[in-house]
């Protein structure tokens, strides 16, 4: 079964049908416009490094020295890779990981040099 947020965007283009990336709980890179990757791509693109059209971003997250590293090829709709380093260990990405992640940004809604910083409505939100 489709992701979340896969199921709650459909198809909205024409071309070739989308392909969550988490039909099981582990990411998986037979994907294919991923509405969760997509979303974590986007969190991830200020902060991507570039070589011949292929792309990684490593991203803080979860405020405890643990890593996002995404890698895809050009902008299209597949992710290649996604992973956490968690103290020197690469794990595959789980959905859960994914949601959480997904989730940490919006409420800090902003990412500056790479660490994830609230914005004035996050820290008035956070003070309320």
């Amino acid at each position: 079964m489709p992701c979340k947020l896969c199921e709650q965007r459909g198809k909205t283009w024409k071309g070739d049908d989308p392909k969550c990336a988490f039909l099981a709980d582990t990411f998986s890179t037979d994907n294919w416009n991923c509405a969760t990757m997509h979303e974590l791509r986007t969190i991830c693109e200020d902060l991507a490094v570039y070589n011949e059209d292929q792309y990684s971003a490593v991203v803080p997250v979860f405020d405890c020295g643990e890593f996002l590293v995404l890698s895809w090829y050009k902008r299209l709709g597949r992710i290649e890779g996604a992973w956490i380093i968690d103290s020197g260990t690469v794990l595959p990405l789980t959905i859960q990981e994914a949601v959480v992640i997904i989730e940490q940004y919006r409420k800090n809604n902003t990412m500056e040099r790479g660490h994830m910083r609230p914005t004035a409505q996050g820290e008035k939100a956070a003070q309320a």
